[in-house]
């Protein structure tokens, strides 16, 4: 028996899909939107998009699709390679009303890494018990498997169904993005630079460019500073203002000790997102780390204002008793937990005597 007429393109996009034939994926869905007036091919389309690295397209195929269904996880995506940083947990919330299994999954996976949950388990009993939750794609079911042992703290397996999965489709960077996931969760090492070094990996990475972060953010905590770098200016090719790019290239730059390319990719991030408190407290601490402690004092002290933390306080306190306002120390002093090691109000006051003789 055949297809319904309603629909048929909607089928022919996903079968696209499974093969990893995005192009064609697209050309089925709108045929579907267009010919069928199908909100399911409307609400896939975007998705085709995301898979190509079109973002431009994906701009505008997003104002006028409702941020619903599968289109949320397109959207989160989205705003998250742009830089829409704040516009997450309403994409999250998209996914976590989405009648898709693997997105009710994958959403309470971004929660509870967003809230540092370890144990989700009641979100997820909550987010699941519902029946009627369906998937369009095989490989949904399977990468839902991969997040499920995440959100159950089994990093091994989450890695071992993400290895299957690539195996099974391996032209599809959904697999790599899924693997790069389980490996990080675990703290694997040596596989994880295995993988980065694979030519069909590059490939993917060039295609989408989710990869290429995934890919940066690994080669970091490799230890790789210089292929972070590469792997950063070629995202900022194509997001020039993205706050988090512009950090991560800061913190790669520090890192080879590069301290001056640091400080102009964190004062960068900085001027993109003005509330982005990391970056101010470190580009503060770099000026500190220099003697110049006037442009310290600015930005460790919007770092303070924006987050009020142990280190900002601690840094902008030196600072102060640095350019000999001993009152302004003080009342930062104040601010500070009694107990604190390093950045408690005792460490301060010995700072201040140590400052106080040595001048």
């Amino acid at each position: 028996m055949g297809l319904n007429r309603k629909g048929r393109f909607f089928r022919k996009g996903i079968e696209r899909l499974e093969r990893f034939d995005a192009r064609g994926a697209a050309r089925a869905f709108l045929a579907g939107m267009r010919r069928e007036e199908c909100s399911r091919s409307a609400d896939w389309f975007p998705y085709t998009l995301l898979l190509r690295s079109r973002y431009r397209e994906l701009s505008e195929a997003l104002k006028t699709k409702p941020r619903t269904g599968y289109t949320s996880y397109s959207d989160w995506w989205f705003r998250f390679m742009t830089g829409e940083i704040d516009a997450l947990p309403a994409a999250t919330e998209g996914m976590l009303e989405s009648d898709n299994y693997f997105l009710r999954i994958y959403g309470v996976w971004r929660w509870s890494k967003r809230s540092g949950i370890r144990d989700a388990s009641d979100a997820l009993r909550e987010k699941t018990a519902r029946g009627g939750l369906t998937f369009e794609m095989h490989l949904e079911e399977k990468r839902a498997g991969v997040y499920l042992a995440l959100l159950e703290g089994n990093a091994p397996n989450a890695a071992k169904y993400a290895w299957a999965n690539l195996r099974e489709y391996p032209n599809h960077s959904e697999t790599l993005v899924d693997l790069f996931e389980a490996l990080s969760a675990s703290g694997e090492t040596a596989a994880t630079r295995a993988l980065l070094d694979e030519k069909a990996v590059k490939r993917l990475a060039n295609r989408d460019l989710r990869v290429k972060y995934l890919s940066s953010r690994e080669r970091y905590r490799l230890g790789d500073y210089a292929g972070a770098i590469r792997d950063l200016h070629r995202l900022l090719l194509e997001f020039r203002h993205h706050p988090l790019f512009r950090y991560n290239l800061g913190n790669a730059h520090y890192a080879r000790g590069e301290k001056l390319r640091a400080l102009i990719s964190w004062e960068e991030a900085a001027r993109c997102a003005p509330l982005f408190e990391r970056a101010w407290y470190n580009a503060g601490t770099i000026c500190q780390e220099a003697g110049d402690v006037e442009h310290a004092a600015t930005q460790l002290s919007e770092a303070v204002r924006l987050g009020k933390r142990a280190d900002a306080i601690y840094n902008l306190s030196v600072s102060c008793i640095e350019r000999k306002e001993l009152d302004a120390a003080y009342y930062h002093l104040a601010r500070l937990p009694e107990e604190g090691g390093k950045y408690g109000a005792e460490a301060i006051r010995a700072r201040i005597r140590e400052l106080l003789v040595r001048s």
